[in-house]
C-alpha cells in the first residue's frame, strides 16, 4: 500500500471571465485571461481543440496560482469555435521492489470556446 500514491485534484472551477452554459467568448486582439481558485495540483495543463479533432491546436502547463492569460498571439488563431481542456495535474514518484514508479492524479473540466 502506497500511502498518497494518487493525489487528485479539484476540478478546475474558473472564475473568469464569465461563462455561459458553459461557453467562454474569445475577442480578437486581447488576450484571454484566465482565473480559478487553486485546486492544489501541482501543475495546470490548458489545452485547446478543435471540436473534431483529436490532437491540440495549442497546449501549455502553467502553476496552480488561480490566474494564466493565453497571450493575443494565441487568441487571434483559435478556430472559430473550440473545446478548452483544463486539466489539474499531480504527480508522485513511488518505489516499487527498486523499480521508480510515477503515479499521476488527474482532474479535467471541459469549457467550450468561441471566437467569433
Amino acid at each position: 500500500t502506497w500511502s498518497g500514491a494518487i493525489r487528485l485534484p479539484n476540478p478546475v472551477a474558473p472564475t473568469a471571465p464569465p461563462l455561459v452554459n458553459n461557453t467562454f467568448t474569445a475577442a480578437t486582439g486581447v488576450p484571454l485571461a484566465l482565473a480559478w481558485p487553486s485546486t492544489s495540483a501541482d501543475e495546470i495543463a490548458i489545452n485547446f481543440f478543435y471540436n473534431t479533432g483529436v490532437e491540440p491546436v495549442w497546449r501549455c502547463r502553467v502553476a496552480d496560482d488561480g490566474v494564466f492569460e493565453i497571450p493575443t498571439s494565441i487568441v487571434d488563431v483559435l478556430p472559430m469555435s473550440s473545446l478548452m481542456v483544463v486539466s489539474g495535474l499531480n504527480v508522485e514518484i513511488q518505489d516499487l521492489a527498486g523499480k521508480t514508479v510515477y503515479t499521476k492524479g488527474q482532474s479535467d473540466a471541459f469549457f467550450q470556446v468561441d471566437h467569433p
